[in-house]
């Protein structure tokens, strides 16, 4: 179904008093968001994180994206540095320098969060549920071939 979250415009006011509308679920028609975020970093620039290749992107599922609204329903890569003009790989960022008077110090304007793995172990529950399963399954099975046997089915 073509069913899409409430867009409506705000304004996001940057740091050096640069106000961009654009288009967002965030707050209500007219809001205005204050991003301490500096627009125009100049100079050198040092990354540190990882070069992603999400794949989250499912044909069969995911709408295609409306880029004359600028809205994507995934991150599928190749179509969005096509549109962007940039290379097709993602970085997600854990923490960015500047070199600032020849002195690498982090980008305040941008804090990116720690990248982290932090996925849940379930194996012991998966491994208790499914054999849980199997067992009531058997015992069912050993029961109605019980009851075959007696003729009381």
């Amino acid at each position: 179904k073509d069913i899409h979250p409430d867009y409506h415009f705000i304004d996001v006011k940057l740091t050096d008093g640069t106000i961009v509308k654009m288009r967002s679920t965030y707050g209500k028609d007219g809001d205005t968001l204050s991003l301490d975020i500096d627009p125009s970093p100049i100079g050198d620039a040092r990354i540190v994180g990882y070069i992603s290749y999400p794949d989250d992107h499912d044909d069969s599922y995911t709408p295609e994206p409306d880029i004359i609204n600028n809205i994507w329903f995934s991150r599928f890569v190749p179509d969005m540095a096509r549109q962007l003009r940039v290379k097709p790989f993602l970085v997600v960022a854990e923490q960015i320098q500047i070199k600032k008077n020849g002195l690498w110090t982090d980008y305040q304007s941008v804090k990116p969060l720690p990248i982290s793995l932090n996925i849940k172990n379930d194996h012991r529950e998966y491994a208790i549920t499914w054999f849980s399963l199997a067992l009531v399954w058997f015992l069912m099975t050993i029961y109605l071939l019980w009851r075959i046997k007696q003729k009381t089915v």
